[in-house]
């Protein structure tokens, strides 16, 4: 009810937006359903925005809004695109709970942090009867340290997106399955939209910049990467994605647009139609950032939204000053020290229990040793070993005691297939991982499943341990 409220009232917002480190202000309108209507900012700052003081960064940025003439204290944030990670993740037929509950573990097995670290939001879609989800986490100090920022600057953080999905969530001209250039200042971000949700979002940084004065950008670079990206969408996903366009200022999206037809044309796709021209959407930096207020704005739930939980202030006081807190204090010491007791007296008669239960089986215990040491006699092919131990250990042998790579899961299947994945400080570390299981006897078909991203590299590899019989 709250949030509606301040949905209702909130008529200007300051939009706030974060690219390639530095940072933008712009007034936006509801009326004007969030197209920019004053100059787009540029803010400037004496200390880092990365690790500056927020005490002072939020009184240099108080100052230059009101120098500005901006005096909104609602603002909503477009974050940078490079501080999302991704998933996307196949749903099998479940329970909404248990959905929720199997999300949250893939969560914890494929993002490199822990989901304690980090800030989830997921966008679910449907394709041909198969559930997906998308789910983008960003790290929890980076926001968080950007709300206390905030704050310092007498400001009311209400959402914390990215711009570019929010405009593509909210641009409602969605004409099926698309690949999508958001084109910034430094990187490209490439966007899949499935016309049903966005399946993946990677930056493409300063290796698809060109050297060359007359192109800003490498198509041929750019073509690959875009290849690459459908190769790992699911073969559903990828039968859905025909279309491709870019997103930017007019001239530099209709250039970049007119390179990339020919050489996409193999890869089955061609420019959308719906823009002005084929393949080229013209939207400004300032509109693209203002998407997140279109997005606040919009009625219904926000599928992409990152701004971290709040505790109420009746929350607080609630937990600070209890009339009864002392005496709930002293009786829950009380009744830990009477179930000690309770245990220590529960404890002496289980082991009087026990000391006679042994005193009338201990001459038939007896006689079993001397069976069991009888089998190892005369069996001496018996299987003595722990493979499962022996199988930590060759591991434990092949990594590095740098921790350039760690596991995060390990699964151990009959007969002898074994799973492993986590992740890496580089490829090269990686690689004398796997050497030196090939090394090893009792290794064999070492085979890589996945590679992501570059530093941390996620990966994960198999391989098949040689059953012995030999400790």
């Amino acid at each position: 009810m709250k949030q509606w409220i301040q949905r209702r009232g909130a008529e200007a917002l300051v939009v706030l937006s974060f690219d390639s480190g530095h940072l933008h202000a712009i007034v936006a309108r509801k009326a004007a359903s969030g197209n920019p209507g004053g100059p787009f900012v540029a803010l400037t700052f004496s200390v880092s925005l990365e690790t500056g003081d927020p005490e002072v960064l939020g009184q240099e940025l108080r100052q230059q809004l009101e120098a500005a003439g901006i005096r909104e204290r609602g603002c909503v944030v477009s974050l940078p695109p490079e501080w999302v990670f991704t998933r996307l993740t196949a749903l099998p037929d479940l329970s909404e709970e248990d959905r929720q509950s199997f999300l949250e573990l893939d969560a914890e097995r494929g993002f490199p942090f822990s989901v304690d670290e980090l800030i989830i939001s997921r966008c679910p879609f449907s394709i041909g009867g198969q559930a997906y989800a998308l789910q983008l986490a960003v790290s929890r100090s980076r926001v968080e340290r950007l709300d206390t920022l905030l704050r310092k600057a007498r400001l009311d953080p209400l959402s914390f997106s990215v711009g570019g999905l929010a405009w593509n969530e909210g641009a409602a001209q969605h004409t099926g399955g698309s690949i999508r250039l958001w084109m910034q200042a430094e990187n490209i971000v490439l966007l899949v939209d499935t016309g049903s949700g966005i399946a993946g979002l990677r930056c493409l940084g300063a290796e698809a910049r060109s050297d060359e004065e007359k192109s800003r950008w490498q198509p041929a670079m750019l073509a690959r990467e875009i290849r690459v990206t459908l190769g790992q969408l699911p073969p559903l996903l990828r039968a859905e994605v025909k279309l491709f366009s870019a997103l930017g200022p007019e001239a530099d999206a209709r250039a970049l647009a007119e390179q990339l037809t020919p050489l996409l044309a193999s890869a089955g796709l061609t420019p959308e139609s719906k823009g002005k021209t084929p393949g080229c959407w013209a939207v400004t930096d300032a509109a693209m950032a203002c998407a997140v207020a279109v997005q606040y704005w919009a009625p219904g739930a926000h599928r992409i939204e990152f701004l971290p939980p709040r505790i109420s202030a009746w929350q607080r006081l609630t937990a600070r000053y209890s009339a009864r807190k002392l005496a709930y204090v002293g009786a829950a010491v009380g009744g830990v020290a009477a179930i000690v007791l309770l245990a220590i007296g529960i404890q002496e008669y289980q082991l009087h229990s026990l000391s006679t239960s042994w005193s009338e089986i201990s001459t038939r215990v007896r006689e079993l040793e001397e069976t069991e040491q009888n089998i190892r006699k005369f069996r001496p092919w018996y299987d003595n070993s722990v493979q499962t131990l022996r199988i930590l250990r060759r591991l434990t042998e092949a990594f590095p005691e740098d921790s350039s790579v760690t596991a995060k899961t390990l699964e151990i299947h009959d007969p002898g297939v074994v799973t492993c994945s986590g992740t890496a400080r580089d490829q090269a570390a990686l690689l004398k991982v796997l050497d030196a299981l090939r090394a090893s006897r009792d290794v064999t078909e070492v085979q890589v499943d996945q590679l992501r991203g570059k530093s941390p590299l996620q990966f994960s590899f198999n391989f098949h341990w040689e059953v012995s019989t030999q400790p």
